[in-house]
């Protein structure tokens, strides 16, 4: 068998961290994370189309990508501050 100077060992493959090092015991610890993790170009794109206030334009939202992503949370995020900011935000819809 011929040796490959690139070959890792299996061994080597994965990451070793010891949890000791860790400044908390348990997750229930660390406070809620807000907003929406890399998801800065979708929430442009969005916020694009909800300013959006010709007539005759309906804002349509597709979104997609795998489940548990939080898709239908960053969508009702939108949808309710809309409507908390705006007097009549059904009016165009």
């Amino acid at each position: 068998m011929t040796s490959n100077r690139w070959e890792v060992p299996a061994e080597n493959l994965r990451a070793r961290f010891d949890a000791q090092h860790l400044p908390f015991s348990t997750t229930e610890e660390l406070p809620n994370l807000e907003g929406h993790i890399g998801q800065e170009r979708t929430l442009r794109a969005m916020e694009f189309g909800r300013q959006v206030q010709g007539q005759g334009y309906n804002i349509y939202i597709y979104v997609s990508g795998a489940p548990g992503t939080g898709k239908n949370t960053l969508v009702q995020g939108m949808i309710t501050q809309v409507a908390q900011t705006q007097s009549h935000p059904l009016s165009r819809w």
